[in-house]
């Protein structure tokens, strides 16, 4: 959708991706200096503070965490990893 409506794009669509690149050179970083890996703990701290409020029962407050960075991390990559054929509608060629 952002190659072929470019101008719908702003940062809500774009925070998967980039929440995906940071975490990524957030982990790697980390095994070389290991303040590298604040962004990411930050990340997984928001995760949880935010599935504690949002979360209506024990239950889902547990559950959330997962949910969360499963969706965030499926859309960045994907949307990192999305063929430039995908905006022409065409994949075959």
């Amino acid at each position: 959708m952002s190659r072929r409506y470019p101008e719908t794009v702003n940062f809500r669509y774009l925070a998967p991706p980039i929440a995906v690149v940071i975490s990524f050179v957030s982990v790697l970083g980390s095994f070389f200096i290991p303040a590298f890996g604040a962004p990411f703990v930050m990340y997984l701290l928001s995760l949880l503070v935010g599935s504690l409020i949002i979360g209506k029962s024990w239950g889902e407050r547990f559950r959330l965490p997962l949910v969360l960075i499963t969706m965030h991390m499926s859309w960045g990559i994907g949307f990192l990893s999305s063929p430039r054929k995908l905006a022409q509608g065409n994949l075959s060629t």
